[in-house]
């Protein structure tokens, strides 16, 4: 029998790669607080962590992402060499759908929705039906890393480059209240991690030697437009050469991070739970227990004043 005396929301879960596993620890607090989840929408890890929620999976997931080490992340990334991007992410989501089985959107126990790209309309395309898992990996497509989802005539990926907290496509309902998960914190530096790229280099190597194939791709395609580093020492390097990912981590934040503002500005959420975007990387999921921790400790925070 439902309860009458919980407050329902409409969770919306912004996109924000590893910190986007910080939403577990919101939903966490918010059910401890008495409020029922009627409906949710995300995109990237965002729409992962809602999609994950809304099959009943939510613990055993957190449980699995809490367990892994540094060098299993790495592991669990299937590298590639596509013009897609690097990286097929295939093999981590086997082995979540190990864990939680697939299912049909429209059987799931509240309204989901996923926020994906496409390329070739420049639109974005919303998962409202159809398999979680086809969702989920059409929306963490980060471009030029993580390959896209080719389906018929749409090429789809990470749905943060169009809308990275999709407060436009949750399910509304009489009396409800909008909250937002945003990871895109403008109170604290928009400035991700900067790593000197052989420390970035080596970190990958680690795990996967195709990435030095990879890295060796980047740097001929570098040499053919002419690029030449000046010789400088390696104190002057650290400062001057971030590293491709890095380099994809700070632009695309600087970019999530406006388009979030006027997504809050226009559709103006009951309650915004905002999440530091700084000192995470993109593939930090070895800091899970620590990001699930911030959510909590953030959602505490805000539900305490209302």
């Amino acid at each position: 029998m439902e309860n009458k005396n919980r407050r329902r929301i409409a969770l919306v879960l912004a996109s924000g790669g590893a910190r986007g596993i910080a939403h577990i620890g919101v939903i966490r607090e918010l059910e401890r607080h008495g409020f029922e989840i009627a409906s949710i929408a995300g995109t990237s890890m965002g729409s992962v962590v809602g999609g994950i929620y809304a099959m009943g999976g939510l613990e055993t997931f957190a449980d699995f992402m809490c367990n892994l080490t540094h060098d299993e992340v790495y592991k669990l990334m299937d590298f590639t060499l596509t013009s897609h991007g690097f990286l097929k992410a295939e093999r981590v989501f086997k082995k979540i759908e190990s864990l939680i089985p697939d299912q049909n959107i429209e059987s799931l126990r509240i309204p989901y929705a996923a926020v994906a790209a496409d390329l070739n309309d420049r639109k974005e395309v919303i998962f409202t039906q159809g398999s979680v898992f086809k969702a989920m990996r059409a929306s963490i497509a980060i471009p030029a890393v993580v390959t896209s989802v080719v389906e018929n005539d749409k090429i789809l990926v990470d749905g943060g480059i169009l809308n990275p907290l999709p407060l436009n496509h949750v399910k509304r309902h009489d009396g409800d209240l909008l909250v937002a998960v945003n990871l895109y914190d403008d109170t604290s530096s928009a400035q991700r991690r900067i790593v000197d790229t052989d420390e970035e280099l080596a970190e990958f190597q680690q795990a996967a030697g195709y990435l030095s194939k990879i890295y060796e791709g980047y740097q001929t395609v570098k040499h053919s437009i002419g690029f030449r580093k000046k010789r400088i020492s390696r104190k002057q390097k650290k400062k001057l050469d971030m590293g491709y990912i890095s380099m994809l981590n700070i632009t695309t934040t600087m970019m999530s991070q406006r388009i979030a503002a006027m997504s809050m500005e226009i559709e103006k959420p009951d309650v915004i739970i905002n999440i530091p975007c700084n000192d995470i990387g993109t593939f930090d999921f070895f800091k899970s227990k620590e990001l699930i921790e911030l959510g909590e400790k953030k959602a505490k925070e805000v539900l305490a004043s209302l």
